[in-house]
């Protein structure tokens, strides 16, 4: 049975635990007399230290007998020795009752031995089963702790697992204690050896591991330490943050690589960062270049046009003194220049910039929010012959003249039209309140603000209408004549609701540590979140004074 385990250092209790070397054989009667003449009744001996046993069972003797030990023997060996003896005892003549009785006295030494040779067998049997399973385990960190303490206990030493870090004793430990004084020294220590083979393999196991990680930990670091210092850099950070190479260290080497990460990740955004307020500064130094060259370009303009109505002036001023010196009649005396329209023309133009019946039915230049941003750049450029510029409040817009038009979007549609137009003759507030207040009805809200600004809202049938007018301008802009100005924004219930999306996602974000962000929030948030804590995204007109 224990010859199935091929390893070399089993031979050794192959030899003692029953093999082809030691093939049981039945001697005869003669045989068996002599040696149950060697009987000595009540004496035992010590087969192993736990199995006392007659000594007709001694190796000495029961080997030439019948070629095999007596623990080598199987039930089935000590049954027919037993059956043969009780033959050989019916074959005794009637008149030698001193034989019979020989032979009968060693039936009952043998059958004094069989309960302890059983349990021996069965022990032996036990203790095979717990090491053979003990060495097929799944390998873990316990492993070669418990191996060497089955060890110690094999040799006889009391278990102490705290000796090797262990928190309690494994439950095998009791087979090996029970087990151990059915077993001879030879079979003891190559049991050892068994278990010093198996903590050889997981020990030479653990070092390849370990350098295995070590290797895979530097070329980590590596990576790491090679992570450039802009947005490639932070996807590459986010790709080395869910690496499956982690899954190969152990947790506290992973957690604190992925610290590493953490920390190297902080330092390329404040570069990114960095780099981003250096284009955003050049970017602002470029359009005040620009800026400073359509006021230099618009006060030539406009002292040209001066130039130009100063001459015209004096021309018709000479014109009207030869025409008094000619006797010509001029205009009776007394009698005034027709008047311009007191709301100088302003409510057809604002039909027709804002059409439509009011909320719900509008257009602002032809457009209507909630419309592809492609279709809609090209309602500005092909047909009003619209150009992209940097308006006044330097963000992106289309325009033409003194009226620009900016894109609020929500993913791929614009979600919000602004358009502004500035004036040069005085703007009369006033009239424009009347005028949308005749078209659409009285506004939902009105805001008067500095001078005689004027903030009006709508809000009916899906769509949101906000007018600014003023006559409050910035300096740099009133010095290129202009004297008042009209922002109109148009929007429907989507951007308020996409608005809404975007309030949720900044607020979370700020409420999260900026070092758990992934590449992705960073960008969302610049592009999308106002600086401001708590400040919210709304729709309507962007004042600005």
């Amino acid at each position: 049975m224990c010859c199935r385990f091929a390893a070399p250092l089993v031979a050794l209790l192959c030899l003692h635990w029953g093999s082809a070397l030691h093939a049981f054989e039945l001697p005869g009667c003669g045989p068996l007399e002599e040696w149950a003449g060697t009987l000595e009744p009540g004496e035992t001996f010590a087969l192993r230290e736990a199995v006392e046993v007659t000594t007709l069972l001694r190796p000495e003797v029961v080997v030439p007998l019948t070629g095999a030990p007596a623990d080598a023997w199987s039930r089935q060996d000590v049954a027919a020795l037993r059956r043969q003896l009780n033959d050989c005892r019916g074959e005794v003549p009637g008149d030698q009752p001193a034989r019979a009785r020989q032979l009968y006295d060693a039936i009952k030494a043998l059958d004094g031995a069989r309960r302890p040779l059983v349990r021996m067998k069965q022990e032996r049997g036990r203790i095979e089963t717990t090491v053979e399973r003990l060495l097929e385990r799944r390998a873990d960190e316990r492993l070669p702790a418990q191996l060497a303490l089955t060890q110690d206990v094999f040799r006889g030493e009391p278990a102490a697992p705290e000796r090797y870090g262990l928190r309690g004793v494994p439950n095998w430990i009791r087979h090996v204690e029970r087990a151990r004084p059915y077993l001879t020294g030879a079979e003891v220590d190559a049991l050892v050896a068994r278990l010093e083979t198996r903590r050889a393999a997981l020990a030479a196991e653990a070092a390849r591991v370990a350098a295995e990680r070590e290797a895979t930990l530097a070329a980590l670091r590596a990576e790491l330490a090679a992570v450039p210092e802009d947005e490639s850099g932070l996807r590459r950070l986010d790709e080395l943050q869910r690496s499956p190479r982690l899954n190969e260290l152990p947790a506290e080497a992973g957690r604190a690589f992925r610290g590493e990460v953490q920390q190297r990740r902080r330092t390329v955004l404040a570069a990114v960062e960095a780099e981003r307020q250096r284009r955003y500064a050049a970017e602002r130094a470029r359009a005040a270049e620009e800026r400073a060259a359509r006021e230099r370009a618009a006060r030539q303009a406009a002292e040209a046009r001066a130039a130009q109505e100063r001459a015209a002036r004096a021309q018709a001023e000479r014109a009207r003194q030869q025409q008094a010196q000619a006797g010509r009649p001029g205009r009776p005396a007394g009698e005034q220049a027709p008047a311009a329209p007191a709301d100088g023309g302003i409510a057809a133009h604002l039909a027709e910039v804002l059409a439509g019946d009011g909320p719900g039915t509008l257009t602002l230049v032809g457009l209507t929010p909630d419309t592809a941003q492609g279709e809609v750049l090209e309602h500005l450029r092909q047909r009003l012959g619209y150009e992209e510029m940097m308006s006044p409040f330097f963000t992106r817009a289309w325009g033409r003249g003194d009226a620009f038009v900016e894109l609020r979007t929500m993913g791929d549609a614009v979600g919000q039209l602004d358009y502004t137009e500035y004036f040069r003759p005085a703007l009369d507030t006033a009239a424009v309140a009347a005028a949308l207040t005749e078209r659409f009805g009285p506004p939902d809200a009105v805001e008067s603000l500095r001078g005689s600004g004027r903030l009006m809202t709508w809000r009916r049938d899906g769509q949101g209408l906000q007018v600014f007018a003023t006559d409050i301008l910035h300096a740099a802009v009133r010095h290129q004549g202009y004297t008042g100005r009209i922002s109109i924004s148009l929007w429907d219930e989507a951007y308020d609701r996409h608005l809404a999306g975007v309030n949720r996602r900044c607020a979370e974000l700020r409420d999260r540590p900026q070092d758990q962000w992934s590449m992705n929030d960073g960008q969302y948030f610049s592009a999308n979140c106002p600086l401001m804590s708590n400040a919210e995204r709304h729709a309507g007109v962007q004042v600005v004074e």
